[in-house]
C-alpha cells in the first residue's frame, strides 16, 4: 500500500508531508479534528498549519522540522506528545506517531503523521496557554526523576548538546564514533522522555542537569 492511501484509508487524524516538509495529503479525520479542510492544508509547510509547541510551551514546529533533520540523520523517530491548536483557538495535546516511507529506486522520502488526541479530562490549559496533566495523569518529560539514571558519557554528550556541539563534533571531541554518539542521544532522550534534542536540552535544563 502507497503512502498515499495509507492516509486516505486510516481511520486516525493523519496527513503526508514530502522530504521539505509540505502537506501533500491530509485526510477526514485530520480536518474534523483540527477544523481545516484539505484545501487550507495541501501545499502549506507543515510548521505553518500544525503550529505545535512541545509540552513544556516551546515552538515545536518551525522550518527546521526536528523530525526531518533525524530523519535525514538516520535517527528512528520515537511517538511523543505535542500541544497543537484548532483553527478556532482551542489547544490540546495529541500523540504524534510517524512513519517513513522511502520508495525503492526514488531519492527523498514521505512522512505519514498520525495524531490521537489525549482523553480531554486528562489534560487542562495552563499558565501561558500551554497544557498541562492533571494531578491523576501520567509524569511527563519534565519529572524530576527523569535524568535520574543517566550515565557519566550521556551526562558529557548532555552538555554537548546544550552548548549546541554537531554530532560529527561530539565525536571528534569524545574521541568515539558518531554511531555511538547518536546511541548516547537515543539513551538520553529515552531517559529524559523527549523526543528531540531540543526538547532533551529544555528537559535537562528544567532538571539543573546541565
Amino acid at each position: 500500500m502507497d503512502s498515499l492511501k495509507l492516509v486516505e484509508t486510516t481511520g486516525c487524524a493523519a496527513f503526508l508531508t514530502d522530504e521539505n516538509g509540505v502537506i501533500t495529503d491530509w485526510n477526514q479525520a485530520v480536518a474534523k479534528l483540527l477544523g481545516r479542510p484539505a484545501e487550507e492544508a495541501v501545499g502549506k509547510a507543515c510548521a505553518e498549519i500544525i503550529c505545535g509547541t512541545d509540552v513544556f510551551g516551546n515552538r515545536f514546529c518551525h522550518e527546521e522540522c526536528a523530525i526531518q533533520i533525524m530523519v535525514r540523520d538516520g535517527e528512528p523517530i520515537r511517538n511523543f506528545h505535542i500541544d497543537i491548536r484548532t483553527s478556532n483557538g482551542v489547544m490540546f495535546r495529541a500523540g504524534l506517531c510517524t512513519l517513513v516511507i522511502r520508495a525503492e529506486g526514488r531519492r527523498g522520502h514521505r512522512l505519514v503523521h498520525l495524531l490521537q488526541p489525549m482523553n480531554p479530562e486528562g489534560v487542562r490549559p495552563a499558565v501561558g496557554g500551554g497544557m498541562a496533566t492533571s494531578a491523576g495523569g501520567a509524569g511527563t518529560a519534565g519529572s524530576p526523576k527523569a535524568g535520574s539514571n543517566l550515565t557519566a558519557r550521556e551526562r558529557e554528550v548532555l552538555a554537548l548538546l546544550e552548548a549546541g556541539v554537531p554530532t560529527q563534533g561530539m565525536a571528534d571531541s569524545m574521541k568515539i564514533s558518531v554511531t555511538t554518539v547518536r546511541n548516547h542521544i537515543q539513551g538520553i532522550l529515552r531517559k529524559l522522555g523527549a523526543h528531540s534534542r531540543l526538547e532533551a536540552v529544555s528537559s535537562a535544563r528544567r532538571q539543573g542537569l546541565v
